[in-house]
């Protein structure tokens, strides 16, 4: 055969596989149903379709049970489209780019490359103060329960997804005052605590994540002025909002502490100046304070975990000695 002749007739027939050839790119987002078309010129129905990793065989060509090969990576998420020619994949996730091709014997090869980009973060801020009780949402968009949850420090895994069992990762900060929401979607955090301030995320697969950065504030500080005489009995008020007994008072000098909260002895440090005058009033809140005198003035102060605290700057006068001319 002439040289010449062999050399067009290869052409020819790279040519012609090379116009059989067609490609294009298709764009998602996780979530997403995707449609991947077989663009091919013919009358056909049922092509082989291959796919990530590494152009993998998906279908067979002219199989009529349209089975898709178990080990595809999204097996359980592909199937025939109705037209017995394009590829659906289902739920689509970021990890499902890459080269996807159709082919028939005959009539040539279709290749898409598909880009699944993950959903938007989406975030907001929550604020509280200490002892409030705060639902963190989980705002995702789409079908879901049981998400998981992450939070401080460093967004450490709070919750796995799907897990029935509900539970909280016992090394969580807050694990004992953390739960689902009854929507189970949601994270309930009782209590709250200025240390529970910080960044947490909700995430569900193919749905995206969803970021709260929470702040809790102190409690605001109240504060009253009471004034007594030398020789009185003086009731130090401790009117912090909320349900409490034996919280912790400090006073003179520079807010030594006195009681410790939730100390059932109600002992009252040794070492404060006016301790054998001091004791816890009958609702066991309030300090009395007995037989004032002026060196026991200044600034007393009432705290209650989660409740904030409450200052009392105490005046005591010297008793007027009257003069009898």
């Amino acid at each position: 055969m002439n040289s010449v002749f062999v050399f067009v007739l290869l052409y020819v027939l790279h040519f012609q596989y090379c116009e059989g050839q067609t490609t294009k790119s298709v764009s998602a987002i996780e979530g997403v149903d995707v449609n991947l078309s077989c663009d091919l010129t013919g009358v056909f129905t049922l092509p082989t379709w291959r796919g990530p990793p590494g152009l993998l065989v998906y279908t067979l060509q002219d199989d009529v049970s349209e089975a898709i090969n178990p080990v595809a990576p999204a097996a359980s998420r592909l199937q025939y489209a109705s037209n017995k020619k394009d590829l659906v994949l289902s739920n689509a996730y970021t990890n499902d780019s890459g080269i996807y091709r159709c082919s028939y014997t005959g009539i040539g090869d279709h290749t898409i490359t598909l880009s699944v980009t993950a959903k938007c973060q989406t975030a907001v801020s929550v604020s509280a103060t200490e002892g409030d009780d705060v639902t963190l949402p989980c705002t995702l968009t789409g079908s879901f329960t049981l998400p998981v949850w992450r939070g401080p420090p460093g967004l450490l895994v709070y919750t796995l997804q799907d897990d029935v069992s509900e539970a909280i990762n016992p090394v969580a900060p807050a694990a004992s005052r953390l739960q689902y929401a009854s929507n189970e979607k949601d994270l309930v955090l009782s209590d709250a605590q200025i240390s529970d301030s910080g960044d947490y995320r909700c995430s569900y697969t193919a749905l995206g994540n969803h970021t709260i950065t929470l702040t809790v504030t102190a409690e605001r500080q109240t504060a009253v002025s009471v004034s007594a005489t030398e020789g009185d009995d003086v009731t130090l008020p401790c009117t912090l909002t909320g349900s409490f007994t034996l919280p912790a008072w400090t006073g003179p000098p520079n807010a030594l502490i006195y009681t410790n909260q939730d100390d059932p002895s109600e002992a009252i440090n040794p070492a404060a100046p006016a301790a054998s005058r001091l004791q816890y009033a009958s609702n066991k809140k309030d300090l009395v304070l007995s037989n004032a005198y002026t060196n026991d003035s200044g600034s007393y102060r009432c705290s209650y975990t989660a409740l904030g605290n409450h200052t009392i700057t105490l005046t005591v006068t010297a008793e007027q000695t009257e003069i009898v001319g």
